[in-house]
């Protein structure tokens, strides 16, 4: 949940193998959906736009703040090189949400958001 009352649904990626596809090959996401990477280890997890059809913002957190953002990620051109997106300090989180979702609910580095897992 975040700060503004606004709740995900997300699809977790808690494997190695869920973690590499990601969200690749999705063609949509409802505003309300997304992916959270949960890492064992605290590190700087890269992502990438690798097979990506849709825009999308990244998240990354440490226990449930959030410490690097990277907006409006948008899928990788053919032939172009992967860009890799990285965190500039520990994060054991990562959230993928639909491209505009951070702006939209004011979400900012230091922010904590609710992660309920079951």
């Amino acid at each position: 949940m975040c700060q503004d009352g606004a709740v995900l649904s997300v699809t977790i990626a808690d494997e190695p193998q869920e973690q590499r596809e990601g969200l690749s090959g999705v063609d949509s996401l409802l505003e309300t959906e997304g992916m959270l990477f949960l890492y064992e280890e605290a590190g700087y997890p890269t992502h990438w736009m690798k097979e990506m059809l849709i825009p999308i913002d990244i998240v990354w957190l440490l226990d449930g703040t959030i410490v690097f953002i990277a907006q409006e990620v948008l899928p990788a051109k053919e032939g172009e090189e992967l860009v890799h997106y990285r965190p500039d300090t520990l994060a054991n989180q990562v959230l993928e949400v639909p491209m505009g979702f951070v702006e939209k609910h004011g979400i900012f580095v230091g922010d904590r958001l609710d992660v309920r897992l079951p």
